[in-house]
């Protein structure tokens, strides 16, 4: 449902090195485990120290959540197999992915207690991997698959008041978008034979 590239392993320790809710005043590096689960992964933080990610239960089913005031909550979208919090904006929307009982992977968006799935028009699959304090998204789709990952057929997009952009790097084989700031920058990966990262300024 993910694609774990050692691009999100650099956001992963970022994320932990800078929580100071979290772990105190003073910069510090720390663990996060969901209690009770096999593993864990953080994946997005905002100013406010709030994190998200997702955790693997002992039944082998994942789940997303966000760690707030010290305190963890299960994130899993309603009746889905499993459930990836990606990122979490200043106004707290958590933004992720989850597929659902057929096994097809959707994008959505956590507001106000609500869940919103978000699927690019016309794709198989979505994924939403980032939101900016604007609720504008980022993330990637496929034509081709039911799951998009690092494999040919995967575009990145843009989601702005309701509109769909691809974003994809010309000539790549593959392109995913998976982080957006205050500015609208976007950024990402792309592979045209060789994994690279990509910075799109959107001229705002």
């Amino acid at each position: 449902m993910k694609r774990h590239c050692t691009l999100y392993l650099l956001a992963l320790t970022l994320a932990l090195s800078v929580t100071s809710n979290v772990f105190g005043d003073q910069p510090a590096l720390g663990t996060i485990d969901f209690p009770g689960a096999s593993s864990t992964q953080a994946w997005g933080i905002n100013s406010r120290g709030e994190i998200v990610g997702f955790y693997v239960s002992t039944d082998n089913v994942t789940h997303g959540f966000v760690l707030r005031w010290n305190q963890f909550r299960t994130v899993d979208f309603p009746e889905a197999a499993s459930t990836s919090a990606n990122a979490i904006n200043e106004r707290g929307e958590i933004a992720g992915s989850y597929v659902s009982a057929d096994g097809v992977t959707h994008g959505f968006v956590l507001s106000g207690g609500r869940f919103m799935t978000v699927d690019f028009p016309g794709a198989l699959s979505s994924e939403v991997l980032g939101i900016n304090e604007r609720g504008e998204l980022v993330g990637d789709y496929s034509l081709t698959s039911t799951t998009p990952c690092c494999a040919s057929g995967t575009h990145g997009f843009l989601r702005n008041r309701g509109r769909y952009t691809p974003v994809d790097y010309p000539n790549a084989v593959f392109t995913y978008a998976n982080g957006i700031n205050s500015r609208g920058e976007i950024v990402g990966a792309y592979n045209d034979g060789n994994p690279h990262g990509f910075y799109l300024n959107r001229g705002y």
